[in-house]
């Protein structure tokens, strides 16, 4: 055996726990509008104002056990096993912390209720459509002339962390020379409607399911696992403020 070999072998490990133990800490729901994502309209000759109220969680949850066991699903440790391609975790609150990171994060914070709330406001506020759009509670502390609320049954992350099926042991050796190290996937299904605040009456509604992935590496998209549900929101708010103004002009001409 020669002096070399036991260094080596130390090293191997050592080097796979750092890299695995080297997640970026945290990172926030961050929602800016994206070039080309939501439409823009010449300002409308509009007097409706409108407010938007925060979400309402419509996620499933198992009530039949106190730390609802299906709200993870898989291990990281799976990518262990020999010519298994890697270790993978499914998230179906991914805001919400059950002892396992993501593939490159270990934190992601979020309030789905409120920050789909100020999304929409600021994408129907740039949009042109009304007058005047702002943030509300509830609809009794508002005199806006619609209400618009929204739902979330579906913000599911799955993450897979590639091993290559040698395992952890040498997969960093891999993701140190170019090699991806992750693949991050994001689901979301969102719901919305705008209610005329006087009579109660549903004007609208819009409902949107969108998936979208990421392929990551050491020096690219490292730790942004889960910036795919701002990504998503985007496209789901575009989508609803291009239905909005189709049922607007609608209704225009049909009154003429």
């Amino acid at each position: 055996m020669s002096k070399n070999s036991l260094p080596l072998k130390t090293l191997l490990p050592l080097a796979a726990m750092l890299l695995l133990a080297s997640c970026a800490s945290t990172a926030n729901f961050n929602y800016a509008i994206l070039p080309g994502s939501v439409p823009r309209y010449s300002p409308l000759p509009s007097d409706i104002s409108i407010a938007v109220l925060p979400f309402t969680d419509m996620r499933v949850r198992y009530q039949n056990t106190d730390n609802d066991d299906m709200a993870e699903r898989g291990s990281f440790a799976t990518g262990w096993i020999p010519l298994m391609p890697y270790g993978w975790i499914e998230k179906r609150f991914p805001e919400q912390t059950h002892g396992h990171r993501f593939a490159t994060l270990n934190t992601y914070w979020c309030q789905f209720d409120r920050e789909l709330a100020q999304a929409s406001a600021d994408s129907l506020e740039f949009c042109g459509l009304f007058s005047r759009v702002y943030r509300a509670d509830n609809a009794s502390q508002t005199d806006a002339d619609w209400i618009f609320r929204g739902s979330y049954a579906l913000t599911e992350y799955q993450g897979e962390r590639l091993t290559y099926g040698v395992t952890y042991l040498l997969a960093p050796f891999l993701w140190f020379v170019g090699f991806p190290c992750a693949v991050s996937h994001c689901r979301m299904a969102l719901n919305f409607e705008i209610i005329e605040r006087s009579s109660g009456r549903v004007l609208w509604r819009y409902a949107y399911n969108g998936s979208d992935y990421l392929i990551q590496w050491l020096y690219y998209n490292y730790g942004e696992d889960a910036q795919r549900f701002t990504k998503l929101t985007n496209y789901a708010l575009g989508s609803a403020i291009f239905d909005l103004k189709s049922a607007i002009d609608t209704k225009r001409a049909a009154a003429q």
